[in-house]
């Protein structure tokens, strides 16, 4: 081989060598600037159902309802439907007694009932979720403030109410969740709300209280109420009279992952002999119930188109486990111990 030839072949192997070292630095850089361009992947945002704390299923509703149902004597129970209520409230009422007013949301529940009357106080606490009332009768003081909240009444929706076996039982009278989510459409009462919400615990956060696994709160009627705690499941489960509360759909003892005690004050209305007057925005006393512990507090409201605030003695708000939560209004007729 000539010298002339072997210089034209080293020029072209530098000439390969240059360019193969040009491609990989360029396909490198444009590696790298992709690499360096990348964002930042980011944690997706859990998005939480107001009223429990725990992660939204898609099934949820597009507004609650409440419904007034009875508990005032023994022939009430079971009652229907309260397993499947996001928070459950119990209520005074005349003569000693009490009525349960669960608060659906997250699901649509089954047969609900029997359902009941309706007072000032619980139209109050429907006004404050947003929520539709269902019932079954009224005392002359809640309809005077009806055209402050939507209902579902026996009175005006009668055809989707019907009687279960029962026949000892005053106002007996049920429906289904699924009908009145179809009554709510018709009426025009499922827009969406902005719910109120509570304030909730993290997975690793403690709660700083008094050790309770035991809480009596009676009315006056017999209706002697006791949640028990389990450690193991960190809920409380609701008795009646030393019997476990059921659900008459599943046949499920109704358990809670907090209580909620708010003291109230009250009195007679004028001209009346029993009902109760009792002022949703007074203020008072409060004690919260979670993970065992005892959280002695307040709580405030600023006027009936604002949430219930729940406080500690320093002023921060309760902070509850994510669940179902069960909220015990009590006058000073009630006997309240753990």
């Amino acid at each position: 081989m000539s010298t002339k030839s072997k210089i034209i072949i080293l020029v072209i192997c530098v000439l390969l060598a240059a360019g193969g070292l040009a491609a990989a630095l360029y396909f490198n850089g444009g590696d790298r600037a992709k690499q360096e361009k990348k964002p930042e992947k980011k944690e997706a945002t859990v998005q939480v159902n107001p009223l429990t704390g725990l992660e939204l299923t898609g099934k949820e509703m597009t507004r609650p309802f409440v419904v007034s149902t009875d508990n005032d004597s023994y022939l009430s129970r079971p009652q229907a439907g309260l397993s499947q209520a996001d928070i459950l409230y119990e209520v005074p009422i005349e003569g000693g007694g009490s009525r349960y007013e669960p608060i659906y949301y997250s699901q649509e529940p089954g047969l609900v009932g029997a359902i009941r009357s309706c007072r000032p106080y619980i139209i109050n606490i429907a006004r404050e979720y947003k929520a539709v009332l269902v019932h079954n009768g009224k005392s002359p003081q809640a309809k005077a403030i009806f055209d402050t909240i939507d209902r579902v009444s026996a009175e005006d929706d009668f055809e989707i109410y019907h009687e279960e076996d029962n026949p000892n039982l005053p106002g007996n009278l049920y429906t289904y969740g699924k009908e009145v989510v179809k009554r709510m459409a018709k009426r025009g009462f499922d827009k969406e709300q902005d719910l109120r919400t509570f304030q909730w615990l993290k997975d690793d956060d403690q709660v700083d209280g008094k050790d309770s696994d035991t809480i009596t709160i009676n009315y006056a009627d017999g209706a002697y109420n006791t949640f028990k705690y389990d450690e193991g499941t960190k809920l409380y489960t609701k008795y009646v009279k030393d019997s476990p509360l059921i659900d008459a759909n599943n046949s499920k003892e109704v358990t809670c992952a907090n209580i909620l005690v708010q003291e109230v004050p009250f009195k007679i209305y004028d001209g009346e002999e029993e009902r109760l007057e009792i002022d949703m925005t007074a203020g008072g006393k409060a004690t919260m119930f979670t993970q065992g512990k005892a959280v002695k507090g307040t709580w405030e409201r600023a006027d009936l188109d604002s949430p219930t605030i729940f406080k500690d003695k320093e002023g921060n708000e309760f902070r509850m486990t994510p669940g179902v939560t069960w909220i015990q209004i009590i006058d000073s007729t009630v006997k309240f111990e753990y």
